[in-house]
């Protein structure tokens, strides 16, 4: 099933290949929204949610990651390959897509005893600062991708 929810300055795309339940959609554009928001972003905005099973994260995270385990979540920032493309004006800067797998996300929620809406939006800020670049792979890169989120959960109140 695919959804599209639109604001005018952001598009989000919504596919569920998983059984599991998912956001609303109007969680989604909200918190996108928000953060985008935070992150002082001025353009239009495309991003993917893609809802899978954990099963399927696991193949994801094998294939692009080298990882053979089950994860919450992976992003992938946009390549850039469509921007040869006139996509007109009903579109905006494609950010990426966001790989989520709802049985997981709900796993960690039950095991650290949170609410599952707290996650996934701790989970989608962590994600949208990756399509954005910030990183945490080295230590100054880790520091400066956890202020922002820091700054963000505390203007969100997440």
């Amino acid at each position: 099933m695919v959804n599209v929810a639109a604001l005018s300055k952001i598009q989000i795309l919504s596919y569920n290949f998983s059984k599991d339940r998912i956001p609303s959609q109007k969680f989604l554009l909200s918190l996108v929204e928000n953060i985008l928001s935070v992150l002082g972003e001025k353009k239009k905005i495309d991003v993917a949610f893609i809802f899978v099973s954990s099963k399927q994260i696991q193949q994801i995270n094998k294939r692009w990651r080298n990882k053979n385990k089950t994860t919450t979540v992976i992003s992938f920032p946009s390549s850039g390959i469509f921007k040869q493309f006139d996509r007109g004006t009903k579109t905006g800067r494609d950010l990426g897509e966001i790989f989520l797998c709802p049985a997981e996300i709900k796993k960690v929620a039950n095991q650290q005893k949170i609410p599952i809406e707290n996650l996934y939006s701790r989970l989608l800020v962590h994600s949208i600062l990756h399509l954005y670049g910030f990183t945490h792979g080295k230590k100054n890169d880790s520091q400066k991708m956890q202020l922002q989120e820091h700054k963000i959960f505390q203007l969100l109140k997440i």
